[in-house]
């Protein structure tokens, strides 16, 4: 049983006794953690990318009359993608600032 950190190193190799050649303990140095926690930040980025992907689809599945409006008297399409870009990068700094 590991009481406090300055244990660490004796229960590894107390740990390594009893485990199977096989079986690898992972420490905060090692290697394999590292990859743990550089694969579930690839999952929260993932997750972020879709979620804000999502978001910009329902933004844009709103306001599709009025794009459509905005077409209809001849703003270009280049126009209405920056004009959301803007709103869309304006909103996402504005909710971060918000506490």
């Amino acid at each position: 049983m590991l009481n406090s950190p300055r244990d660490l190193e004796n229960f590894q190799i107390a740990a390594a006794e009893l485990l199977d050649s096989p079986w690898e303990i992972i420490g905060f140095d090692s290697r394999i953690f590292s990859d743990i926690i550089n694969a579930m930040d690839n999952v929260q980025n993932l997750a972020s990318i879709l979620t804000l992907s999502l978001i910009i689809m329902i933004i844009i599945y709103e306001r599709r009359y009025e794009l459509g409006v905005y077409l209809s008297l001849g703003a270009s399409k280049t126009k209405l993608i920056n004009q959301l870009l803007i709103e869309i990068s304006y909103n996402s700094g504005e909710g971060n600032t918000r506490l």
